[in-house]
């Protein structure tokens, strides 16, 4: 008995090798390797984003609710057709007759019905169920609209976050040879030992921030990624596009673009669209409604039953008292309309304010590239002259030191300007309603 065990275990052994290679290593693998690699351009990140997300799924999903929820309402237009069957039992007494009645009927038939016209109620319905869809289409365009902007910022961060690591580990270098030439003076008792300690605090000061500019790129990595919703290299290769040129456009033109494309303009639309219908559609509730029925079968007190029975008819439906019932509706209709209007109108402005502020900072970011650069350009030359002088022994460590701050900042302060002209126009082209 235990040989047979043991001979079915070692069967088994293979099985469950491959068991675990085809289970286990798949799951280690997908959490291991990046699924991109090489050089990314903007355009790229973006189709990786749209195309992973899961935020865009869920937008997508609340578009296929709103398309079922059409066809709900169009199921009015069509036939309504049944399979029916029963038995009852009952004992009655007719005074009529002076009798009881006692039966026991089995019954079996098909009916339809159809709704011939009600005054607009089915049509409105349909009306409002296909402005939800304009309006789930349109949330569905915010949602990618959105996720473009924050793999933008995910991505220009990153670069930006790359220029000032390189900054500060060119500042560190700076630094530790300003440092060396500082102990080499004072060996020579050419300089003060203060020179020396001066020296070695800048540079492990320069150090503190070469760690925090590591850690902000670390940062900036896992935003990317989380952007792209895609594992990428531990040190992915973006294409530095800080310095390309932005388009420009006029106010007027960014008005007319933001109402021509934007979504929330667009879905605030459609539930102007949805309000009219749903009013018309409670308005139609004071009209009658006409509809057809038919149906055929069969009747009896055995089973199977063997009696056909049959009938075929029109039916008007006239509402007469409700119990303000309709009266409601159709002041809660009223006044719902009535709020999507003042909706409209808030949202202009908002939009409108939105585009000029988005303008204005796209200007100021543009001409702050132009004074950050050239600060960038003359702190490198008072930097390298203050390093010359302090080399030949002529300059003092204070000069050198002013200069190195004073680069390192006109250099990231530039790297920021970079970014935050990029993200003017992002935020433009968002406000816009422009996809990227």
């Amino acid at each position: 008995m235990n040989l047979a065990r043991l001979r079915l275990f070692l069967f088994s052994v293979p099985y469950l090798m491959l068991l675990l290679l085809f289970t286990v290593a798949p799951a280690r693998s997908e959490q291991l390797t990046p699924a991109v690699s090489g050089e990314l351009t903007l355009l790229e990140c973006i189709d990786i984003a749209l195309r992973n997300h899961p935020v865009l799924r869920g937008a997508s999903e609340a578009v296929n609710a709103s398309a079922a929820r059409v066809g709900q309402a169009e199921s009015t237009y069509y036939p309504q057709l049944s399979l029916e069957a029963g038995y009852s039992k009952y004992d009655s007494f007719q005074p009529n007759f002076d009798r009881r009645f006692k039966a026991e009927p089995y019954t079996a038939g098909i009916n339809l019905s159809q709704n011939i016209y009600d005054f607009g109620r089915t049509s409105n319905r349909v009306r409002a169920a296909e402005g939800g869809l304009d309006a789930s289409k349109q949330g569905y365009k915010l949602a990618r609209q959105a996720l473009v902007l924050r793999v933008k910022y995910a991505y220009f961060g990153y670069l930006r976050a790359k220029r000032v690591l390189a900054v500060s580990e060119e500042t560190v270098r700076l630094r530790e040879q300003v440092q060396t030439q500082a102990t080499e003076f004072y060996k020579e008792g050419l300089r003060a030992q203060i020179d020396v300690t001066k020296a070695e605090a800048n540079y492990f000061e320069a150090r503190t921030s070469l760690i925090q500019a590591r850690n902000a790129l670390r940062i900036a990595r896992t935003e990317l990624e989380n952007a792209l919703a895609q594992p990428i290299p531990a040190e992915p290769a973006l294409q530095d596009s800080l310095e390309e040129k932005v388009s420009s456009v006029t106010l007027d033109e960014a008005l007319k673009e933001a109402f021509a494309r934007r979504p929330e303009w667009l879905e605030m639309l459609a539930a102007k669209r949805i309000a009219k219908a749903d009013y018309q559609a409670a308005y139609s509730g004071y009209f009658p409604t006409l509809s057809g029925n038919a149906g055929y079968g069969y009747i009896e007190n055995d089973f199977p039953p063997g009696e056909e029975d049959w009938l075929v008819g029109v039916k008007v439906s006239i509402p007469l008292f409700s119990g303000f019932l309709t009266r409601e509706q159709v002041n809660e209709a009223r006044h719902k309309l009535k709020g999507v209007d003042a909706s409209e109108a808030n949202l202009k402005l908002d939009m409108a304010k939105e585009v000029e502020q988005a303008l204005l900072n796209l200007k100021e970011a543009e001409e702050r590239i132009l004074s950050t650069r050239k600060a960038m350009e003359a702190a490198k030359e008072n930097m390298q002259l203050a390093q010359a002088r302090y080399a030949e022994g002529i300059g003092a460590i204070i000069e050198v030191t002013d200069a190195q701050v004073q680069g390192y900042n006109a250099e990231t302060n530039y790297a920021q300007a970079l970014y935050d002209l990029k993200m003017a126009e992002a935020v433009l082209d968002r406000v816009t309603g422009r996809e990227y």
